[in-house]
């Protein structure tokens, strides 16, 4: 469900809200009553609520504003074998910031920044001994996008993303609890070009992407770098 409201010409206020509801059943048709027959899970269910806001400020056409604010709420209930259902929970509160602008007709450009106020808890956070308390995973990121349209055929993507998030608890030396959080760095620069040569019905897509990510040593072991190329052909019937 959505609404959208512009009290002014260039200002658009808009909402959503959505509800999501996964259920799943994983009962073993051979279990043997009375027997427990699998430690895994014998069912699943994830409910899902969403909540978004978005202000938009348009003063002319080839430039916009926006701030936007996102709640979302996610409850897991697991079962396993001949035991009572168990929730953990995760939610996040998400501000984004964005600025479009088209300095000239075929070249669009996009900045954005956006913080995820994240945290998630189970069961095992009310246990008396060996506690996994809630934790936070707070990420702040950077994204940027552009694109170019040389001509009918022709375009030009390019995109880089920054994100960190600097919240690592250690919890170690505390009633046996765990060392949790997160703390990290990454970014991602990507370049591509769609170029479709029968100008509607085929689009050749060559990509090539660098990804880095630097953990940080107080919570986590595993720096990586990676370059990705790949081709996306798409065919219209």
């Amino acid at each position: 469900a959505g609404s959208r409201y512009v009290p002014l010409r260039w200002l658009n206020l808009s909402t959503q809200y959505r509800y999501r509801l996964e259920n799943n059943d994983y009962d073993n048709s051979v279990d043997t009553v009375g027997a427990v027959n699998s430690g895994f899970f014998d069912s699943l269910d994830i409910k899902n609520h969403e909540v978004s806001s978005r202000m938009a400020w348009k003063p002319f056409s080839r430039f916009e504003a926006g701030i936007r604010y996102r709640f979302i709420d996610t409850v897991y209930v697991g079962r396993l074998q001949d035991q009572v259902d168990q929730d953990s929970n995760s939610y996040s509160h998400i501000f984004t910031y964005d600025l479009v602008y088209q300095p000239i007709d075929p070249l669009f450009l996009n900045l954005s920044f956006s913080r995820d106020h994240a945290k998630t808890s189970t069961a095992a956070a009310t246990k008396s001994t060996l506690t996994l308390p809630g934790f936070n995973a707070d990420v702040n990121s950077f994204i940027f996008a552009g694109s170019y349209a040389a001509n009918e055929v022709l375009n030009y993507t390019t995109s880089f993303d920054y994100s960190w998030a600097d919240n690592f608890n250690d919890f170690s030396g505390t009633n046996n609890q765990l060392a949790l959080g997160v703390s990290n760095a990454r970014y991602n620069a990507e370049v591509g070009l769609q170029w479709k040569p029968l100008k509607r019905d085929i689009t050749v897509e060559p990509h090539y992407a660098y990804f880095n990510y630097d953990a940080s040593q107080a919570a986590e072991y595993g720096d990586y770098s990676a370059h990705v190329g790949w081709l996306d052909l798409n065919v219209k019937w």
